[in-house]
């Protein structure tokens, strides 16, 4: 398979390296937290995002993030921006971190799948998730029903290695720039069918999107799970095109009515990189869709089930988002332009941690940010929630 996962990883560890000073003020308001789990003779490390209205008095969603090969928990934990969706939708997400295999942090993507009759070999990543998910069940309040898992390149891979090994505890996976690993299509020991969701970009060149001789690639991947999980032959189609003139197109494909209920997402990202879309993180030559923010569609997918046969989905504001109502540009720098049907409102601007940073109007369909600091920022108002990247 033709990946090149440490390579494109390099940028984004000089980058994590620069911001380990402020994530630490970052996390203790944020209630991020870092712990390890021995586990197997190893001691596991773990960080973990609680959500500000998190109070014990009914249980909520878990969410696993998994980090690609040659990164880490604290990597993918900034890269995907995922704390401020768990904070907006009130669910609990965990960045595992993987083990050092021939000199590169990355999962154990060859020897761990729990099958039956077959011993893992150390480090057993999917035992290692299972134990987490008995932890986070037995110390906080969690709907068994809703536990997902999702991850960016290697750490895809590894959300289907856990949705097959571990498919009667997860409810549903999303993978972004990963692919599903042909090893495991036959072999999954659970009988119940996960829905998936897949992104990806055409010019990945980390794992590739085309097919050639002895890889099927992205859509022949996808055209596997739709055949095998029984799923709709014919998608619901939605064109994003390309909102901010970036060069990045986004199209979406909903496969429905797949088995126990299920269904396949696919997100084909057009001229992007290996990359995850929304991220604020970019460097020369990445080519990311600001069309969707990954993490805000994983979550609008993830929401959609439950293993109760009594569960009704009911759309929350954030995931209710729809691409007519998105702000551009996107990221910006001084100033965000906001839809016409949404001209004249208030708007409020939070930070990722819950401080409100500005109230205003928008008379002219526009909001001025020019006196905010770099970062993301939530715009709220008329019931929806954006996410705005602010870069100079």
């Amino acid at each position: 398979m033709p990946v090149n996962l440490l390579q494109a990883m390099k940028n984004l560890t000089r980058y994590f390296f620069s911001l380990s000073l402020c994530s630490i003020v970052f996390s203790v308001s944020a209630q991020t937290d870092i712990d390890t789990m021995v586990y197997d003779g190893l001691n596991r490390l773990y960080e973990f995002h609680i959500p500000a209205a998190y109070d014990g008095s009914e249980e909520i969603p878990l969410v696993f993030n998994m980090h690609g090969r040659g990164s880490n928990s604290y990597q993918q934990r900034i890269y995907s921006q995922m704390d401020g969706v768990a904070d907006l939708n009130n669910f609990i997400v965990v960045y595992p971190n993987a083990e050092i295999i021939n000199n590169f942090r990355q999962w154990n993507l060859t020897y761990n799948i729990s099958l039956p009759g077959v011993t893992p070999v150390i480090p057993d990543d999917v035992g290692f998730v299972d134990s987490l998910i008995d932890f986070f069940i037995a110390n906080y309040a969690i709907d068994t029903n809703r536990i997902y898992t999702c991850g960016m390149s290697a750490g895809g891979f590894m959300s289907y290695f856990l949705s097959c090994a571990l498919g009667e505890r997860f409810t549903a996976m999303a993978s972004i720039t990963g692919l599903l690993p042909l090893s495991i299509v036959d072999s999954c020991p659970s009988a119940r069918t996960v829905p998936v969701m897949q992104v990806h970009g055409t010019e990945d060149t980390t794992v590739e999107y085309f097919p050639f001789p002895g890889y099927i690639g992205v859509e022949g991947a996808v055209e596997l799970i739709r055949d095998r999980n029984a799923c709709d032959a014919q998608a619901d189609y939605r064109d994003y095109g390309d909102i901010d003139n970036d060069g990045v197109s986004t199209e979406r494909f909903i496969y429905p009515n797949c088995l126990d209920n299920g269904e396949l997402w696919f997100y084909k990202l057009t001229n992007a990189t290996h990359t995850w879309p929304g991220t604020p993180i970019a460097f020369p030559g990445d080519g990311i869709s600001y069309e969707i923010d990954g993490s805000t569609e994983i979550w609008r997918f993830f929401e959609r089930f439950s293993k109760d046969p009594s569960f009704v989905y009911v759309p929350t504001d954030v995931s209710s988002l729809d691409a007519s109502f998105q702000v551009f540009p996107n990221p910006t720098k001084e100033r965000v332009f906001v839809p016409r049907l949404l001209q004249g409102s208030t708007y409020q601007v939070f930070s990722q941690d819950g401080r409100l940073m500005l109230e205003s109007p928008a008379p002219q369909g526009y909001l001025e940010v020019v006196e905010l600091p770099e970062g993301m920022y939530y715009v709220s108002g008329e019931g929806y929630t954006f996410r705005v990247s602010i870069q100079r």
